[in-house]
């Protein structure tokens, strides 16, 4: 078992490392001028040229590759936001433990309705728990999360006044997001795609989470913040497969079989080349 979880440990770095380069070279290559944004329509050419040299925007794509790597893995810093100034490292911080929350507790509320309703699916097979629960999970793939959390807001914050319609002001802010991005984990979806759809959900609900921070980054063309978010998101995603894949390794004795299995035959191997 130790073998599997190291694996897989080992194959998060080249699944990181290649977002981050990715993701670099897709903001390197997209229209738009860094210095122009920052700066404004109003600089001189003079001015624009003084911060792509402050910035190392005029180096070769390989070498600000390698200075963004080196800050992020070694630093990480995710540079200063092109639009406020601030450090995105910080923000990202002061924002994720939201966006887990959200997270989290949508994960928890899918396992706590959707085991039951596939219980009930097997148990009552092509009865009325069958078809209830396949009804369920239709709706939950057919439904755009976004949407779900439209109409919880004009149902339960407009009509009804019984949660707040956006922002997070107490515990009961977090009701809403979580029961709208849990709605599409209850047909069977994998968990880790719960904190793509924070992304969607935390701009319906005004959530100053990662997901509300690159959409407005994306719509501001603030690159070192979809960077940052981007590479952050991946992080999370490939940390909450890691232990989805850890725990199918601790259930299932077939995956520890085979790693121990592995083990054993290459020391039966050493054995007998060491008595030939």
């Amino acid at each position: 078992m130790g073998r599997f979880i190291l694996k897989r440990l080992l194959w998060m770095i080249p699944v990181v490392l290649g977002m981050t380069i990715l993701i670099f070279s897709i903001m390197f290559v997209v229209p738009g001028d860094p210095a122009q944004i920052i700066a404004g329509d109003t600089a001189t050419e003079a001015e624009l040229n003084e911060i792509r040299d402050e910035l190392g925007l005029n180096d070769p794509y390989i070498v600000q590759l390698g200075r963004y790597m080196y800050n992020v893995f070694l630093n990480f810093d995710f540079g200063e936001s092109y639009s406020t100034g601030k450090s995105v490292t910080a923000e990202l911080m002061t924002r994720l433990p939201r966006t887990l929350i959200i997270g989290f507790t949508s994960i928890i509320i899918s396992i706590v309705i959707g085991i039951p309703l596939g219980i009930i699916a097997a148990v009552h097979r092509n009865g009325w728990g069958d078809r209830v629960s396949m009804i369920i999970a239709l709706l939950g793939i057919s439904m755009p999360q976004f949407w779900i959390g439209l109409l919880m807001v004009i149902l339960f914050a407009v009509k009804l006044d019984w949660l707040p319609a956006s922002g997070i002001d107490s515990w009961m802010s977090y009701i809403m997001p979580s029961v709208a991005l849990s709605f599409g984990g209850l047909a069977g979806s994998q968990l880790a795609h719960i904190f793509g759809g924070a992304v969607a959900i935390e701009t319906v609900f005004s959530v100053p989470g990662i997901g509300s921070y690159l959409v407005s980054a994306i719509n501001k063309r603030d690159y070192p913040v979809i960077e940052g978010s981007v590479i952050l998101l991946a992080i999370i995603f490939s940390l909450v497969m890691l232990l989805v894949d850890l725990a199918y390794g601790f259930v299932d004795p077939r995956i520890r079989a085979r790693f121990a299995g592995g083990g054993k035959k290459k020391a039966s191997k050493g054995r007998k080349a060491v008595e030939t």
